[in-house]
């Protein structure tokens, strides 16, 4: 009986191992991808900035005439 309880433990153990190895190898993936979205968002928002300045009428055709 002493035995079985004996691997019985040391089989949990190795699953306890092989689950924080996991949990660490996600917890990289996600700050990795959480580091990557914080750039694309910053990204787009440079995009979305000059977009809108582009969008913007200019030239003489849009400017209101000298008499205002």
């Amino acid at each position: 009986m002493d035995a079985l309880l004996t691997d019985r433990i040391l089989e949990l153990e190795v699953k306890v191992a092989y689950q924080e190895r996991t949990l660490d190898s996600l917890n990289e993936v996600i700050l990795d991808l959480r580091s990557e979205l914080e750039t694309l968002r910053r990204e787009f928002d440079v995009f979305r900035d000059e977009t809108r300045e582009a969008d913007k009428p200019f030239g003489p055709a849009n400017e209101p005439p000298p008499h205002y």
